[in-house]
């Protein structure tokens, strides 16, 4: 629920960009056994074999489980993120 209707100002209008707040690197890894080589493939898969693919990212609302958030909503596949505590959890 928004705190307000209406704004006095237009965010996207009325604001401009003047410096990054940061660079993250992302990866998606996969069992050097497993059958997907690319990005492409991965995402083939999870389109033939909706909810198959498990996505394993850290913490909700992470960079990680974010960038995966925006991965599956951009792309429409159905694949299941896992959220870990840590990094070492998920591998």
């Amino acid at each position: 629920m928004p705190l307000f209707k209406t704004l006095p100002f237009d965010p996207l209008r009325d604001f401009a960009p003047i410096s990054a707040l940061g660079n993250f690197d992302l990866a998606m890894t996969v069992n050097a056994a497993s059958p997907y080589r690319t990005l492409a493939d991965l995402l083939k898969e999870a389109k033939a074999s909706p909810g198959k693919l498990n996505v394993g990212t850290i913490s909700v609302g992470s960079t990680q489980n974010l960038g995966a958030e925006l991965l599956r909503s951009q792309t429409g596949d159905s694949f299941t993120i896992i959220t870990y505590r840590t990094a070492p959890e998920s591998g």
